[in-house]
């Protein structure tokens, strides 16, 4: 198993864990507030959260595009969301809560070691979806010649580079 797997294989589990922890602790929101207003309160706080708590520490300061590791920072805050919409357990909350919020730092680590230390993989460009050629490039539409898409690429935006 190739790192860029464990990056992939972690961003699932997170999702698996997410979905246990409801089916075990969670029920249906009580009727004061309603399931709509709690989706759209929750959701759109999660991408704040993801985006700036998680993922703003790994990203590049000289692109603007936003490339860096979002989805390892997003998936665990959306993680969190539904958790925090679904358990009504507050123990349960905060334990997934620091549980999700270390778990997105450490794959938002591997991707930013991954992409900038290894010289073994790249990631893909937020707006075009294509492997870059070089981080914070004067050319933002340069491709890498040599980048393959991987199962998980989709989601973790890891390309591996063929030498």
């Amino acid at each position: 198993m190739q790192p860029d797997d464990l990056n992939g294989m972690g961003l699932i589990l997170l999702m698996v864990l997410t979905a246990v922890v409801i089916f075990c602790y969670g029920k249906l929101p009580e009727k004061k507030i309603p399931l709509v207003v709690k989706l759209l309160c929750w959701i759109p706080l999660g991408f704040i959260l993801g985006a700036f708590a998680i993922s703003l520490f790994y990203t590049y300061s000289c692109d603007d595009s936003g490339n860096g590791p979002f989805h390892q920072g997003l998936v665990p805050a959306f993680c969190f969301a539904l958790i925090q919409i679904f358990v009504p357990r507050k123990m349960v909350v905060l334990i997934c809560a620091i549980f999700l919020f270390l778990a997105g730092h450490k794959l938002a680590a591997q991707f930013r070691f991954l992409v900038n230390k290894t010289g073994d993989y790249t990631y893909s460009n937020t707006y075009t979806g294509k492997p870059v050629n070089q981080a914070c490039s004067a050319d933002p539409n340069a491709v890498h010649p040599n980048a393959v898409k991987r199962w998980h690429t989709p989601l973790t935006r890891i390309y591996r580079i063929n030498h």
